[in-house]
């Protein structure tokens, strides 16, 4: 039983993913048939692919620290008096079983692939990093600074991503990334 619920929180996030890949690519292919003119068509296609895009970033952010905590639970073995050694989370399981260690193989991909995650923020991020971190922000004063958050907050090109920087001065637009980290490493040890 502990193997499946390890094993549905690890899918369910990546079939989320799949289902919002889905309707997105539904609604981009339906934007053809409306009628519209080639330069309404085009902006109504980056509308939907920032939508999805960020419904995909949002999803990740709010899943990947309880998934990753539940993953890295799986890792924490307990050895016993007798020398028999049982998972923590369910003492059922015996870590030195072919079955615990199929298991671990398994989500250890799992877990490489959660963590991943926040690298694709940050190349997400860097892209964009011109425009996160504007010429004036650099400045040492303090309403330049200001104006440059100004702009950057209101860049229609950087909505999607807004989420993952909007709490950080401009130039620290990665600090997401550190943080969310940060937050597993925790997760991990706690």
């Amino acid at each position: 039983a502990y193997f499946f619920t390890v094993y549905q929180w690890s899918i369910v996030p990546i079939g989320l993913v799949g289902i919002i890949g889905i309707i997105g690519l539904a609604r981009y292919m339906l934007i053809r048939s409306n009628g519209q003119t080639e330069s309404q068509h085009d902006g109504a296609k980056i509308g939907i692919i920032d939508q999805h895009i960020w419904l995909f970033l949002f999803l990740s952010y709010i899943v990947l620290p309880p998934v990753a905590n539940k993953q890295l639970e799986s890792f924490d073995c307990i050895t016993m008096n007798s020398g028999e050694k049982l998972l923590r989370v369910d003492t059922l399981i015996n870590c030195d079983k072919e079955d615990y260690q199929e298991f671990i193989t398994l989500i250890s991909g799992f877990i490489v692939l959660y963590q991943m995650i926040p690298i694709l923020w940050f190349i997400l991020l860097y892209r964009h990093k011109q425009d996160l971190n504007p010429s004036t922000a650099t400045a040492s004063n303090q309403e330049d600074k200001h104006l440059a958050m100004f702009v950057r907050d209101r860049d229609t090109n950087l909505a999607y991503l807004k989420f993952l920087f909007q709490d950080y001065r401009c130039s620290k637009w990665w600090f997401e990334v550190v943080d969310m980290y940060r937050r597993i490493i925790f997760i991990g040890i706690i």
